[in-house]
């Protein structure tokens, strides 16, 4: 319970009284879910007019899904990650630890494996569903080159908007996202205005595909602070990335989600309101694709599942990610070095005994001699660290290098070194 108490007379006390029910008020408003989604929609729209044809495709592709004119997509699917950790300060650096915990309540939200499945209304456990999506960071980045699926880039930004989309712009303070035809790119940042995401639908530009969540709300731990801290913020945008309406449909009960499973509502649910109801019947507000808090979410629908799998069948927006190879271990890449040093000893008038320190992972090596001025080099190779050369000329000087191989490849030979046989 709250109590307020006027600190001195008249206009004053009436003022400070204003201005603390003020800052209560926002702090409460800042404890309820707010999704950025629809608001970047509508000015991605403004701005790529293709955007609304792309969607129309999509939708009519999605429906020959579901009536079955249309191969679907069989088995798991498994997305790339790459996460963009954009930060001002340093407690905005979230711990990789912090990523991977977000990694897993993805791939328990997208299986129905989450352990409060058992929470979902009796009313909807008949439609509850796993999606048979599976999320996996990235081993190799776009060049093909290992990569921990992670990156981190410091911003003099100090909060990025929605209707800019700053964070996904390098020359914005942000950072340019990875091919959204190989990889799925969420984006962690400062957001302004108390946003805590917001997503791409697809059929937008590629240079802007993904997901974007504020530092506050990724994971379950680290940064994060209730109710949001159970990491349902990036299963709901994710969600929309999957061409997944809030179930609502942003509208009154004449406004639909595009899914038959999912009751019609009007409005959208905060907190966890259960037993609401608003058009038909209860609305299902444990739904990961409605505003509650993160605690109340546990379930996507079949409908909703069948609606995300089928951007991934021949001819869905998002099936590129499944050919990708950016989930293959990356081979191992090996430097080569040429060995360091060529020790020469016992040296008599016709031989020399010449040796030096092992190159790890070499398989042979490769050993050149020439008298000093001399004409073309004689060459030998052999897997050994030395080598007895015999039949020199007395009193001659001579050079000799070396180079590594490795599984074919070789190295640059090591500089040259001199020698003297005796017999002067």
């Amino acid at each position: 319970m709250y109590e307020l108490r006027l600190v001195g007379k008249g206009k004053y006390g009436l003022m400070l009284a204003s201005m603390i029910y003020l800052l209560m008020g926002m702090a409460h408003a800042q404890l309820q879910r707010s999704c950025g989604t629809q608001d970047h929609m509508n000015s991605l729209m403004d701005a790529y007019p293709q955007m609304q044809q792309n969607l129309r495709l999509i939708e009519n592709h999605s429906r020959m899904i579901a009536k079955g004119s249309f191969n679907a997509i069989q088995g798991d699917i498994r997305i790339p990650v790459v996460v963009h950790v954009v930060y001002n300060s340093s407690n905005q650096n979230i711990s990789d630890a912090q990523i991977l915990s977000q990694i897993k309540v993805l791939n328990q939200d997208f299986q129905r494996r989450n352990p409060d499945r058992d929470q979902t209304p009796e009313i909807f456990q008949s439609v509850a569903a796993s999606p048979g999506i599976r999320f996996e960071l990235a081993k190799k980045d776009p060049e093909g080159k290992p990569t921990t699926g992670i990156t981190r880039t410091q911003t003099r930004i100090a909060a990025f908007y929605t209707n800019r989309n700053g964070v996904k712009y390098a020359t914005m303070g942000g950072l340019d996202g990875w091919p959204s035809d190989q990889f799925l790119n969420i984006w962690v940042c400062p957001l302004a205005m108390g946003v805590l995401g917001y997503a791409q639908f697809p059929g937008g530009p590629v240079e802007t595909d993904g997901v974007v969540i504020n530092y506050k709300a990724f994971g379950t731990m680290g940064t994060v602070f209730a109710p949001f801290n159970l990491g349902r913020t990036t299963t709901h945008e994710v969600g929309h990335w999957l061409n997944l309406k809030h179930i609502s449909g942003d509208g009154g009960c004449d406004v639909d989600d595009e899914v038959d499973d999912t009751p019609r509502c009007s409005r959208q649910h905060y907190g966890c309101m259960h037993g609401a109801k608003s058009c038909d019947g209860p609305d299902m507000v444990s739904n990961f694709m409605d505003y509650s808090d993160d605690a109340c979410m546990n379930l996507f629908t079949f409908g909703q599942a069948e609606r995300m799998r089928a951007l991934f069948a021949p001819g869905g927006f998002r099936h590129s990610l499944l050919k990708t190879k950016v989930l293959d271990k990356p081979i191992p890449v090996v430097e080569v070095k040429a060995p360091e040093a060529i020790d020469v000893g016992a040296l008599t008038s016709s031989s020399a005994y010449l040796s030096w320190v092992e190159v790890k992972g070499a398989d042979e090596y490769r050993l050149q001699l020439r008298r000093v001025g001399g004409g073309k080099w004689l060459t030998k190779t052999f897997t050994q660290t030395f080598i007895n050369v015999v039949k020199l000329a007395p009193c001659t000087e001579y050079e000799v290098r070396l180079s590594a191989r490795f599984d074919g490849k070789e190295s640059e030979f090591a500089p040259a070194i001199s020698f003297s046989t005796d017999g002067c």
